[in-house]
């Protein structure tokens, strides 16, 4: 028997008018998922970039980092091509872009020569920690730190606390930093596998390490992305 339902007849159970209305709520709830997937991407907070920007997808599409707002949004943008366009001043506290628990940053910060001052980076119980947490085959270049302080566990650096296979910090200026940590502590990095490539200038004090180098900290292997990076090999 069929009864008067609010959109209609309502057909018995076991006939063609739940399955279609299932399979009708299958495809909604796919296309809603889909949308939503289109919006928000990797997460990446596109509108707080400046006017201007790509997608960040490349280097010739960067997003513009214009203001703190967008400073403090690159962490969640970490397989992105970004530019600096003016100097910035850092929102407090930082939160190392590709840091513990978060994916390795991939993309590719350009610094254009500008500065970020005012760093503040206080995890003393963290390791891989700086600006950036772990640069994973991206690159960071021409960018100066002014007025860096930073407090961490292991593998700390004003740029970044460990730097992988691929990865480089190229061109960076550091001035006025102080960086203390335990183990395998420096001015830039903390810790660089033999193929990153650390380029740059320190100015400051760099503490917690007896042997580590006013650049980097130390040259190692670095575990791939994937694996138990907690350990890298010596």
């Amino acid at each position: 028997m069929t009864g008067p339902g609010p959109y209609g007849p309502l057909l018995p159970l076991g006939r063609r008018g739940p399955v279609v209305t299932l399979g009708v709520l299958v495809a909604l709830s796919a296309v809603g998922v889909a949308a939503v997937l289109l919006t928000t991407g990797s997460g990446c907070p596109l509108d707080r970039f400046g006017p201007g920007s790509g997608d960040g997808r490349s280097p010739d599409q960067p997003l513009l980092v214009d203001s703190t707002e967008a400073l403090a949004a690159v962490a969640a943008c970490p397989d992105r091509h970004l530019r600096q366009v003016s100097d910035l001043a850092a929102p407090n506290p930082w939160t190392p872009v590709g840091g513990t628990g978060a994916a390795p940053f991939t993309g590719g910060y350009d610094g254009d020569g500008h500065r970020v001052s005012g760093v503040r980076v206080f995890l003393p119980g963290s390791v891989d920690v700086g600006v950036f947490g772990v640069i994973d085959g991206g690159e960071v270049r021409d960018l100066v730190l002014a007025d860096v302080v930073v407090r961490a566990g292991d593998r700390a650096g004003a740029v970044a606390g460990r730097v992988g296979p691929g990865g480089g910090v190229t061109g960076v200026t550091v001035l006025d930093a102080d960086v203390a940590g335990g183990a395998d502590v420096g001015g830039l990095v903390g810790l660089a596998d033999p193929d990153a490539v650390v380029e740059g200038t320190f100015e400051g004090r760099v503490a917690g390490s007896a042997d580590g180098a006013p650049l980097v900290g130390r040259v190692g292997a670095v575990a791939p992305t994937g694996a138990d990076a907690a350990d890298p090999a010596p």
